[in-house]
Parts: C-alpha cells; sequence; structure tokens
C-alpha cells in the first residue's frame, strides 16, 4: 500500500519529534487529508502533506502532484479547470469551503465525485497554507443518480399507462409519451413501429411515430422503415421474441450481423 507523505517545514526542526505522531494521525484518517501553499513557479500550488487517502483517491502521489499540478492533472476541462482556479483563489484569500462537491479525473482516467471541505492556516512565519479534506462518495452518488433515473422512467411510464387508459390515442398524446420516455432514458430517439401481414402472409414493419432529441436527424420520412419484411431483413429474432413479450435490449455492436446495418444507418 502506497505512504503518503509529509514534508517538515524548515522553521519546525525544534519539534522535529511531534512529527512521528502527527504522521501517524494523517494516514490514520479515513478521509484524504492535503496542505498546499501557493508558489511563483509551475504548477503555482505545492503540496506538503498527502496522505495515503489522497493517494488513493486520486492515484497520484505528493511529487506526482507537484511535478504534474493539481489542476493541470485532475481538472482536464477548460471550463473545470476555470471553477478550480476560482476555489483555489477563495481558499488563498481565506474563506473556507465546507462540503462542497468537486468531480475530478483520476489518473486511471475515471471520474470521481468528491465532497470536499478547506480552511486557511496561518503559520507563525507568516505563511498561509490550505489544508483541505476530502471523501469520496462516487458510489453512493452513482447510486443516487441510478434511482433518480429509475424513479423517472416509471413516472414516464405511469404518465404512459394513464395517458391510454383515459383518452383514445391520438398523433398528438404519443408525440408526448415518446418524448417523455426518450427524455427521461437519454435516447436520442423514440419511436413506434406497426406490424402487419403483406400479401404472401409476410410480416411487415413500418415506422408511425418518432420523437428525436436536439440535434438527430429524423427518420420518420425514410423509406427505408417502411413495410420492412422482418424475415427477410434478419429479424426473425425479433418476431419469436417480441412476440412472446420479450425484450430486445443492447448495443447494436452486439447484436447479430444480419441485424445491424439498418440499425447504424439511423
Amino acid at each position: 500500500m502506497p505512504q503518503g507523505d509529509l514534508r517538515v517545514p524548515p522553521a519546525s526542526h525544534g519539534r522535529i519529534r511531534d512529527y512521528p505522531l502527527l504522521m501517524a494521525v494523517v494516514e490514520a484518517s479515513t478521509e484524504g487529508l492535503c496542505v498546499c501553499h501557493e508558489i511563483e513557479a509551475h504548477p503555482q500550488v505545492e503540496f506538503t502533506v498527502w496522505n495515503r487517502r489522497m493517494i488513493e483517491i486520486t492515484g497520484y502521489t505528493m511529487d506526482e502532484i507537484n511535478r504534474l499540478g493539481w489542476k493541470q492533472t485532475m481538472f482536464v476541462d477548460e471550463q473545470d479547470a476555470k471553477w478550480c482556479d476560482e476555489r483555489m483563489a477563495r481558499m488563498s484569500e481565506g474563506g473556507a469551503i465546507q462540503q462542497e462537491e468537486w468531480r475530478i479525473v483520476r489518473k486511471d482516467g475515471k471520474l470521481r465525485d468528491l465532497m470536499v471541505s478547506s480552511s486557511v492556516v496561518e503559520m507563525p512565519d507568516g505563511t498561509t497554507h490550505v489544508m483541505t479534506l476530502m471523501s469520496d462518495y462516487s458510489e453512493r452518488k452513482r447510486a443516487e443518480r441510478i434511482s433518480m433515473r429509475r424513479a423517472a422512467i416509471l413516472d414516464a411510464v405511469a404518465f404512459s399507462a394513464t395517458m391510454f387508459l383515459t383518452s383514445l390515442p391520438n398523433g398528438q398524446n404519443i408525440q408526448q409519451m415518446l418524448e417523455r420516455l426518450g427524455g427521461v432514458t437519454s435516447a436520442s430517439r423514440a419511436y413506434i413501429f406497426k406490424n402487419s401481414t403483406g400479401p404472401d402472409g409476410e410480416i411487415l414493419s413500418s415506422q408511425r411515430f418518432e420523437w428525436c432529441r436536439l440535434g438527430t436527424v429524423p427518420q420518420i420520412d425514410n423509406q427505408d422503415l417502411q413495410e420492412i419484411p422482418l424475415v427477410a431483413a434478419g429479424y426473425q429474432r425479433w418476431i419469436h421474441q417480441l412476440g412472446e413479450r420479450g425484450l430486445i435490449a443492447g448495443r447494436i455492436q452486439e447484436f447479430p450481423e444480419s441485424e445491424r446495418a439498418l440499425l447504424e444507418s439511423q
């Protein structure tokens, strides 16, 4: 397990016996704990305390973060970097941060949601340091997002069911239903196909309604999506599974090759 780091300020050498205890307390913290101060050279901020939990949260050691830069490594988006500058300026001026939500990019490229608190520490020699505590609550945040999304989907399904039970389906309310379902599922499009039987008994499927997210090209006038002979087009699986009230779901890239061409064209 990587160990954290704590640099002993020269002015404190006379109290060096206190540092083993201090280091043990810092390392035992279940939260990420770091201390930094401003410097003139790149990367403008230098850390002198960076405990083991900080390494686990960010993926970086203190030497790495001091060489590469806190903002430069963990706030790669320009807007996020600007936001980070504003927060650092606020902290350096003595403004404390209490339980603020931050999102960073770990060394492995994964996004992590953090809860951050900070305070300014004035040293006897006149230098100013910022002490920050960080808690990684990414999994809890992810669970909250999943729960909220599930609730929104159920609400959209309830809306659709109520609509069909209380009024006759028509173009307007079907569009409302598709917009509601497409929006809460973050889909780029939602549509309804109607099946019919051809002269030779073949099942034909035609697109009848469609909702598209802004920026998505509508396909409602695409003649390739009208009277599709499902068996001949390679969708025998769909006939069987949907006929049994089953579900077709997944990434197009993982579908059988016979089904991908028409789906990818949309």
